[in-house]
């Protein structure tokens, strides 16, 4: 069983009881938790039907999808089931309060759902393969829930009986409405405080993430007891290296791998990685030869050594490939015998180790051998790039999704200020990501790349569905806070509960046995915290001050 099933087994059936475990908190009642269930059921589903029909296949990235889908489909469907809880216990009837809902949030849902896609879809420009797939399925799993969530999910709720709507109403009330009524409530100098607190985070963070390096460990992806890394180990341990470095050699004519002073130059460079301690064994062609040598000249040891002239070593190749049906140096020399390989052990490192390695041997090349013609390949050095690859997934994923994502929000709100103002707390968690990220040594690589995307993408959800309601109620005439209160009191319970959902859903990544699914998991839950409490505490505060200064003669902020 692969580490993805291993991990999807462990960890789907965890998020599902967390979830079960909210629901029921938040609305007393079966129907409230099953009908979510469904959507995000029937989500899966869809998302796992969209991999099948794109031919791919589950990897170390795609198959935490269940849980990233559980944990973040089912935020439409907690905002729809608030909106119609409201409207149930104001006395509509279960079809109209249907009704009145999606006509209220089908526009917040999409805009909500498009903007988390977005912030998926950014990684379609990543170099990286299973990131960019990561992206396109993900993406397709957040659109498939909001589209069972504004579809499926009234049809079910217009026969719900209005049971446990009260008990959800009363709740919500209980713990919620007086933190909704403080935040309202600012005075000028609650409002310069909590602005000035979050600026202070803000700088500190940005400065804990200049500690970040961008750097890989492929061991270190696993947890110390998984079998790879043991294995993986053991063979370090025993031959000093579970990788090879390949170098393909260009003799540059037909045949000219057969010229000695082609071999001497591979047998100098051998005699280079062998005596190096960072290197483990090396193996060329070179050594068949020696052994071959030998064995011609009774197994004497002083003939352990490359043959004399060309027709020898043409000899030689002729005789090991007559030797046996099953032997031949196809895998050291190609049919033309123009191109040899030589292959030597490294043990498994970060890739900043393994640059200091490839550049001692292109030094030594350079330096030492400049007419042997030798090219690293192999995985490795692919590997070896992949900082390379991060970085540029980091930065055109992260531009692509803020431009877009900012654009976005200017036409939702109509309104550059508020598309400038919408940006400000969706940042914020960004930044506090970063900084956990320098503060604890995590390392920037293909896992940890991906979390600025991600956690903007979810972060401006709740920014949407507050300053929507804030300015529905800003345009009847309401002042900034009574705005305030009453956004908060129709979106803030929801708003909560689904970053209460995310936190748990990401949270659970944390049992991953793949560590750059944990670290992801990690930094999602630090940004999904801080994205909270920018939402309700720093936009409330900007709101407040911002009509103080920025108001028109009818009290709307431009």
């Amino acid at each position: 069983m692969s580490f993805s099933s291993y991990d999807q087994k462990r960890l789907i059936p965890l998020i599902l009881l967390l979830i079960i475990s909210v629901l029921l908190l938040l609305y007393r009642s079966l129907s409230g938790v099953l009908m979510p269930l469904i959507v995000i059921g029937g989500t899966v589903l869809l998302v796992f039907g969209a991999i099948g029909l794109m031919h791919r296949n589950l990897n170390f990235l795609n198959a935490i999808l269940p849980v990233i889908i559980l944990a973040i489909g089912i935020a439409d469907a907690v905002h729809i089931l608030s909106a119609h809880s409201r409207y149930v216990v104001s006395g509509m009837k279960p079809k109209e309060a249907s009704e009145e809902t999606i006509k209220h949030l089908f526009a917040p849902c999409f805009y909500t759902s498009f903007t988390t896609c977005i912030g998926f879809m950014a990684f379609l420009g990543s170099p990286i393969a299973p990131v960019k797939d990561f992206g396109m399925q993900a993406a397709v799993g957040v659109f498939g829930a909001f589209i069972l969530s504004v579809t499926l999910l009234p049809v079910l709720l217009s026969y719900l009986k209005p049971k446990g709507h009260k008990a959800s109403n009363r709740f919500s009330k209980m713990f919620l409405g007086s933190l909704f009524k403080f935040v309202s409530s600012l005075e000028k100098r609650g409002i310069g405080f909590t602005v000035l607190l979050f600026l202070i985070l803000t700088v500190i963070s940005m400065y804990a993430m200049s500690w970040v390096h961008v750097d890989a460990n492929a061991m270190k992806y696993f947890k110390e007891d998984s079998p790879i890394r043991i294995s993986s180990e053991y063979i370090d341990s025993k031959v000093k290296g579970a990788f090879n470095i390949e170098l393909v050699i260009d003799a540059k004519e037909k045949g000219g791998v057969k010229n000695r002073e082609v071999l001497q130059q591979i047998e100098q460079l051998q005699n280079f990685l062998e005596n190096d301690p960072r290197f483990g064994k090396v193996i060329s062609i070179v050594d068949y030869l020696k052994k071959m040598n030998k064995v011609m000249h009774n197994d004497k040891p002083s003939f352990y050594r490359l043959p004399e002239n060309r027709n020898a070593v043409a000899q030689y190749l002729l005789l090991y490939s007559l030797s046996s049906p099953d032997e031949d140096l196809s895998d050291m020399i190609d049919i033309s015998e123009r191109y040899t390989r030589l292959s030597v052990r490294v043990p498994v490192l970060p890739t900043s180790e393994y640059k200091k390695l490839t550049g001692a041997i292109e030094r030594y090349l350079q330096n030492e051998l400049p007419n042997l013609h030798a090219n690293m390949t192999g995985i490795l050095v692919l590997f070896n790039n992949i900082d390379s690859y991060v970085i540029d997934t980091q930065i055109r994923s992260f531009a692509i999704a803020f431009s877009l994502i900012f654009l976005m929000m200017i036409f939702i709100f109509r309104s550059f200020s508020f598309g400038v103002l919408s940006m400000i707390p969706n940042l914020f968690p960004v930044c506090v990501a970063g900084g956990v990220m320098g503060f604890f040594g995590i390392n920037l690589e293909f896992g940890t790349a991906m979390v600025a995307c991600i956690v903007i993408g979810i972060a401006v959800d709740d920014s949407i569905h507050y300053l929507i309601r804030f300015q529905q109620w800003q345009r009847k005439g309401k002042s900034a806070k009574e705005a305030i209160s009453l956004a908060l009191e129709e979106a803030g319970t929801p708003i909560i509960f689904t970053s209460v959902i995310l936190f748990f859903g990401f949270a659970v990544l944390l049992f991953a046995s793949f560590n750059p699914n944990l670290y992801m998991g990690l930094l999602v839950c630090v940004g999904i915290v801080f994205a909270l409490l920018a939402d309700i505490f720093l936009l409330s505060a900007l709101l407040l001050f911002l009509y103080r200064f920025c108001k028109n003669g009818e009290g709307e902020i431009k």
